[in-house]
């Protein structure tokens, strides 16, 4: 290699987590913005669960912040949420309770909400990795008692990188509703099935149409092989495993997969 100045490569099947390119933004001069707690307000995004929503920077770290705005009323984070350092839930930074103001802080990763994303088709490529963020944290969720109240749609973040995460609150700006589910902890098994093929279609599906989805959709085999067992499992440990090597599999429906498919139906 040294004597003829060439080198030979590998090139890997693995495939690659895709992800957003962030939008890079100059820090904001503080000026005399309104402040929050030792926090810089920088715009309102909104109402979320009678809670006014503010986009945040912190001048001492240099980063965005998530600020609820809540009543006096609004009980404090509960301890175990407040320490939670899991890639797949938003961190808590800060908050505080009193008569004349009430707030929490929360990161503010870069990229979109989950809605915003699936007002278009998304590809298998991009949902299976999703899938896999959302099953691993339901799965310490269960395991640890720190599951989120409600899971919906309206409270997964898809990160610049790629990675999904699970929001205790609903999305912060986020432009369209969630579809109607009751007040109550989601099975999450139909939940994954739910925002998988909610994805896939590019439209918002209940707990319930997602569950009669005929997937008329062109996926490989394997993938069709996962939904089709995904709320038979007994445990979301379970799904979680059957989804960890369909991340290095081909994600394209192959000539392969289209002649094994018309031999199955013949």
């Amino acid at each position: 290699d040294l004597w003829s100045r060439t080198r030979v490569l590998a090139q890997t099947d693995q495939p690659v987590r895709p992800g957003m390119t962030p939008e890079l933004e100059p820090p904001p001069a503080a000026g005399e913005m309104a402040r929050i707690g030792p926090y810089h307000v920088l715009a309102e995004l909104g109402q979320s669960d009678s809670a006014t929503v503010l986009l945040g920077y912190d001048s001492r770290l240099l980063r965005k912040v998530w600020l609820r705005r809540v009543s006096v009323a609004t009980p404090a984070v509960d301890a175990a949420l407040r320490h939670l350092g899991r890639p797949g839930r938003l961190r808590w930074l800060n908050g505080k309770r009193s008569d004349d103001d009430s707030w929490d802080a929360y990161e503010a990763p870069a990229g979109q909400s989950l809605l915003d994303l699936i007002s278009v088709k998304q590809d298998w490529g991009e949902i299976r990795f999703w899938l896999l963020d959302l099953a691993e944290e339901l799965k310490t969720g269960v395991k640890d008692g720190s599951l989120p109240p409600v899971l919906s749609l309206d409270r997964v973040w898809i990160t610049a990188d790629g990675h999904a995460k699970l929001l205790d609150f609903p999305a912060p700006g986020t432009k369209s509703p969630g579809p109607t589910e009751p007040p109550q902890l989601s099975n999450p098994q139909a939940f994954l099935r739910q925002v998988a093929l909610s994805a896939l279609e590019g439209r918002p599906l209940n707990v319930e149409q997602a569950r009669v989805s005929s997937l008329g959709l062109p996926l490989p085999l394997y993938a069709r092989g996962f939904f089709q067992r995904i709320e038979s499992e007994p445990n979301i440990r379970q799904v979680w495993e059957r989804l960890k090597p369909l991340t290095g599999k081909v994600a394209a429906r192959s000539e392969e997969h289209t002649s094994e498919l018309q031999s199955l139906r013949h």
